[in-house]
Formats: C-alpha cells, sequence, structure tokens
C-alpha cells in the first residue's frame, strides 16, 4: 500500500490500515490521541496528530 503525506490520504490510510490497532488499544485503556499517534506513526502513519485525535472524538463521547 502506498503511503501519503496528503490529508485526504492519511485518513484513507487511518481507516484502513489503523483502525483496528487505535480500537484494540482504546479498549486496553490507552485514550490519550499523542501516545497513540506516536505508535501509529512508528508503524508508518504519515499523517497528522489532529487526524488521531479527530477520529477518536466520537469514541470520546461514546459514539464510536
Amino acid at each position: 500500500m502506498a503511503t501519503t503525506t496528503t490529508s485526504t490520504g492519511a485518513w484513507s490510510r487511518l481507516r484502513d490500515a489503523f483502525k483496528p490497532y487505535l480500537h484494540q488499544r482504546w479498549q486496553e485503556g490507552c485514550t490519550n490521541a499523542r501516545t497513540l499517534f506516536e505508535e501509529i506513526k512508528s508503524a508508518g502513519f504519515q499523517g497528522q496528530c489532529t487526524i488521531v485525535r479527530e477520529y477518536l472524538r466520537p469514541l470520546r463521547s461514546g459514539l464510536g
């Protein structure tokens, strides 16, 4: 899978490649967006922390 640095590409990559990981870590009790961002960044995510923060917002509200 090709990586991209555009926000749309980063958002798609977050959804496709890292969504299961983020949900797993959330269930394990890691709810810090910066920590989760650093973890997926080290695994190849090339987007910004704000993308992770926005993705986690519904989970914080209990909607995810």
